[in-house]
């Protein structure tokens, strides 16, 4: 385990400070308007329900919002969406989904005076997971619309989706991805000493770091193919 107290802590502080800057020195302009899967992550066995939503965030006003997610259906099954509380309540095309297809679509506008800003729940979809494995879950063709009398496109960053854990064992391992959605379903254990020292330390932070910049695969730790925020979610849910 980490040698000192409060030392979860200062790595999650290392990991953050370097995302920030990654970001300042990336990021040209925040868009006012998103869309996104809720939560970012989740943990569940397999055969139970996991519950996901699509959220819509916006500084200006905007009534209008389209997409589909996509889906893995041999790993997951829909078993019911709801839109009740809906921010929107006029549907040009009510939530639909088909299991077979491994596809939800919705298309709908809001009615309110003004238009709607804020954060706020478009519909919320129940999966079963079916079996231990990897599925991605990917929001596509999203489309958000502001309230100007034009229907102009507001401009949207591509959606962060969420990555969901299901596994065979009692203590699932989540790991967390910010560019695609995935539930990964594991029993394995993952190694993280990348040091090589037999250790779990700030070591090993600094070595994934280099991995994470340099995208070499020794950092890849969930064997997904790539560097990213899942391989440093692991690493972190380590200490």
């Amino acid at each position: 385990m980490f040698a000192f107290t409060g030392g979860r802590i200062l790595v999650a502080s290392i990991i953050a400070a370097f995302i920030g800057l990654s970001s300042y020195v990336m990021q040209v302009e925040v868009p006012a308007t998103s869309m996104a899967i809720s939560p970012s992550s989740a943990m569940s066995l397999a055969g139970a329900e996991i519950v996901v939503q699509v959220v819509v965030e916006s500084s200006i006003p905007v009534n209008a919002f389209a997409g589909e997610l996509q889906f893995d259906s041999t790993k997951l099954e829909v078993a019911r969406i709801d839109y009740n509380n809906s921010i929107a309540d006029l549907w040009a095309e009510e939530p639909w989904y088909k299991n077979s297809d491994g596809t939800v679509g919705f298309a709908g506008g809001s009615t309110r005076a003004g238009g709607f800003t804020g954060s706020g729940t478009l519909i919320t979809i129940t999966f079963k997971s079916k079996v231990v494995g990897v599925s991605a879950i990917e929001i596509t063709r999203a489309q958000i619309l502001k309230h100007d009398g034009l229907g102009s496109d507001a401009t949207i960053p591509p959606p962060i989706d969420a990555l969901f854990t299901v596994t065979a064992e009692a203590t699932p391992i989540v790991h967390m991805d910010q560019r695609t959605t995935q539930v990964v379903v594991t029993s394995t254990a993952v190694n993280i000493d990348l040091s090589g020292d037999g250790q779990q330390s700030l070591a090993d932070v600094s070595v994934f770091l280099q991995h994470f910049v340099a995208g070499n695969l020794a950092g890849d730790l969930n064997e997904d193919g790539r560097v990213s925020l899942s391989d440093m979610s692991i690493l972190l849910e380590s200490f």
